[in-house]
């Protein structure tokens, strides 16, 4: 039967922010997706003395690379000023981060996970090769004929 689970398969990826330094990641589960949607977004509404409805929207992106990090690096060899190993299970240490190292991981966990790809990004990633060029295929679209109103 096929597993339809979430695995702890690794994958290893060698930072450019950082040389020799690389990072072990692992997909995040169902679970945790949606932990990160409702950190990512969290809504309010109530109502106002006159009874008017009134809303607002927090987001939250810092507990939202917290937890990202916490759970999607399973290992890596980054340490900080005083040759300690990171811990990035402590929100300290992730804070600390120069920042184009954490935008570095930030970008490769995004990727893992396919966070911030639209369906458009998705539907291009996925189209076949064409077999006489490296270009993705290039989907035909059909003209219809005008149609004229009747008076």
């Amino acid at each position: 039967m096929p597993k339809a689970v979430a695995t702890q398969e690794t994958y290893r990826r060698e930072l450019k922010s950082v040389p020799d330094g690389f990072v072990s990641l692992r997909k995040l589960n169902y679970g945790e997706v949606l932990a990160r949607r409702e950190m990512a977004q969290q809504f309010d509404v109530s109502e106002t003395e006159g009874g008017k409805p009134q809303g607002s929207i927090k987001v939250s992106q810092k507990g939202v690379a917290i937890l990202e990090f916490s759970k999607s690096i399973v290992d890596h060899n980054l340490d900080d000023a005083d040759d300690r190993r990171l811990n990035f299970n402590d929100p300290q240490d992730i804070l600390k981060l120069a920042p184009e190292v954490a935008q570095e991981i930030e970008r490769l966990i995004n990727e893992l996970n396919e966070f911030d790809l639209t369906e458009q990004d998705k539907a291009k990633r996925d189209l076949p090769l064409s077999s006489t060029s490296e270009k993705p295929f290039e989907p035909t679209v059909a003209t219809l004929p005008s149609v004229q109103k009747q008076p």
